[in-house]
């Protein structure tokens, strides 16, 4: 089974984002070559392939696995003022629980496969992704899993 498959399993990644507040449900993320159209009112995240190079030096074999996590939400340009500010400091606050909860140092060494991953590693990406797209605010940030072989 690839890193990828271990990684975005139900009971791993999507749990793991259920715990941490950033969806209510599993059922909110979800994987795929391109994003699906938001259904849910309060934010789900689409987890996008991104190809790891292989680390380590001499004897040690380090896989990579780089997931691109976006969190999106469909709830416009509401507010005030009507620019859609309000939704876009929600998904400010989402991706920094992100970036904050796996720069923490998370491992899934309890999660049968991945009893040899390393911390894994988040890098704050872009926050609206597509100001012309009025009915969808998102962001993503790249999270960096490493298995020792």
């Amino acid at each position: 089974m690839s890193l990828w498959s271990l990684v975005t399993a139900t009971a791993v990644l999507p749990t793991d984002l259920v715990t941490a507040g950033i969806v209510a449900a599993t059922t909110q993320v979800y994987t795929g070559r391109r994003p699906q159209h938001v259904t849910i009112q309060s934010g789900e995240v689409w987890l996008e392939r991104f190809a790891g190079p292989v680390e380590g030096t001499g004897l040690e074999h380090v896989t990579t696995c780089v997931v691109r996590v976006h969190y999106r939400t469909a709830r416009g340009n509401a507010g005030g003022n009507k620019t859609g500010s309000a939704h876009l400091t929600e998904v400010e606050a989402k991706l920094a629980a992100i970036v904050a909860r796996y720069r923490a140092s998370l491992r899934f060494v309890a999660v049968s496969g991945l009893e040899g991953s390393l911390p894994a590693s988040a890098v704050e990406g872009q926050v609206d992704e597509d100001p012309e797209n009025e009915a969808v605010h998102s962001g993503y940030v790249d999270l960096t899993f490493r298995l020792k072989e």
